[in-house]
């Protein structure tokens, strides 16, 4: 299965026009479809990957190259490979948060790609690229795992338009995926299974390793300090030893949290440690996911919330 995470317009603002059978445009003629709004006169996947964009620097046109075209480039080839034939190869499926009606609403494409020219954004005769598809379910949000409520607030995913969700970059949300769209789905429980965290659920999962070690955790995002998660402090009157560090009694320490990554912020400092599930960042200390999953074993509490908070994929 292969899922894209797609955006209706900023902030979905063009859902009804496009997905609500009852609120289609008219040029829609009853049909609900995807849409991207690259280029106001591209009509093609080839015209869209060698358009023209706008230098905000100056008034010129300048061909899209480099960084400015790689941003878009995955988008617009995810598009279009959905609505290549047979449009259940691959078993595409189309994900779209609506946080005006509070639903993820799940499409699969069911035809090629077309082009209807339209007024969009106070532009006539817009050349809007069209990808039909279909309903195949819409979930409250109360009925959705956190990993999925998330994805929303994952900036790489957020700033796109038409983004695939990789199962190894975001396998907790490809399963979840497959289960909500097949309950029967299952895994056995064990602690590998700290891929279905999203991120703030990590975090949230080494602050209690440090509390059931004797810490105080202050606040998520170690007070808005760049580069910094977590600052425990250890506030017995003892040196504690954990994650291969000690740490004396009223010392905090500073923790860098990444789920995978391989990419250590340019604002941390120098004794930050580095606590990463999936990748080895590439220089200074960190914490991999054996040693985390280690640390667990010795931390019931912390493991029965980690259970909790995963369960829905085990019921």
């Amino acid at each position: 299965m292969n899922i894209f995470f797609a955006k209706i317009g900023k902030s979905n603002s063009e859902f009804d026009k496009y997905l609500d059978p009852l609120k289609l445009r008219p040029e829609l003629n009853g049909r609900p479809c995807a849409p991207i709004f690259f280029d106001s006169k591209a009509k093609t996947r080839e015209d869209l990957l060698n358009r023209k964009i706008t230098n905000h620097n100056s008034n010129k046109k300048e061909a899209c190259t480099g960084k400015q075209r790689d941003n878009s480039a995955p988008d617009i080839n995810n598009f279009f490979w959905c609505g290549k034939e047979p449009f259940n190869y691959g078993k595409p499926r189309i994900l779209v948060l609506n946080n005006y009606r509070h639903k993820l609403y799940i499409y699969k494409p069911i035809g090629s790609v077309f082009v209807e020219n339209m007024k969009h954004n106070g532009v006539d005769n817009f050349a809007v690229k069209l990808l039909p598809v279909e309903e195949i379910t819409n979930i409250p949000y109360e009925n959705l795992p956190p990993i999925i409520l998330g994805l929303g607030c994952n900036q790489n995913l957020a700033r796109g338009t038409f983004k695939q969700i990789h199962p190894h970059l975001y396998p907790g949300v490809v399963f979840a995926i497959k289960k909500l769209l097949n309950p029967n789905t299952q895994r056995p429980w064990n602690l590998d299974d700290l891929d279905l965290l999203d991120f703030t659920q990590f975090e949230t999962l080494l602050a209690r390793i440090f509390e059931e070690h004797g810490f105080f955790v202050p606040a998520m995002k170690g007070g808005n300090i760049p580069g910094i998660d977590l600052l425990p402090k250890n506030i017995s009157n003892k040196k504690i030893t954990i994650f291969n560090k000690t740490i004396l009694p009223g010392k905090s320490i500073a923790i860098q949290a990444k789920l995978r990554s391989e990419k250590i912020s340019m604002n941390a400092p120098s004794n930050l440690l580095h606590i990463c599930v999936k990748k080895k960042p590439t220089d200074g200390p960190w914490i991999d996911g054996q040693i985390i999953k280690s640390t667990i074993q010795t931390c019931e509490k912390t493991e029965k919330w980690l259970r909790l908070s995963i369960s829905e994929f085990f019921g």
